[in-house]
C-alpha cells in the first residue's frame, strides 16, 4: 500500500493569486492528485468560467490547469 500525500488545490480567478476556493486533499501520485482535483473543482454549482485549477505540493506547483481543460464534457 502507498503512502498518501498531501495536495493543496485551488480554483483562482484568470490564474492570478485571488482565490474562489481551496482545500487540500491526499492522492498516491500526482496524476491521481490532479484527477482528485478535478473531481473536487466539479463540487460546486456553477464554477466561474475563468478560474484556474492549481495543484500544488510542499509549494511546488504539480498541476496549472486552465479554463476548460478541467470541466465537464458536454453531451
Amino acid at each position: 500500500m502507498s503512502d498518501l500525500m498531501e495536495y493543496q488545490v485551488a480554483l483562482q480567478k484568470d490564474g492570478i493569486f485571488d482565490t474562489y476556493e481551496s482545500a487540500s486533499l491526499f492522492a498516491d501520485s500526482d496524476d491521481d492528485a490532479v484527477e482528485k482535483a478535478k473531481a473536487w473543482a466539479h463540487s460546486f454549482d456553477g464554477t466561474p468560467e475563468d478560474a484556474w485549477l492549481q495543484v500544488v505540493m510542499s509549494g511546488k506547483g504539480i498541476a496549472t490547469l486552465r479554463p476548460g481543460e478541467f470541466s465537464r464534457p458536454h453531451f
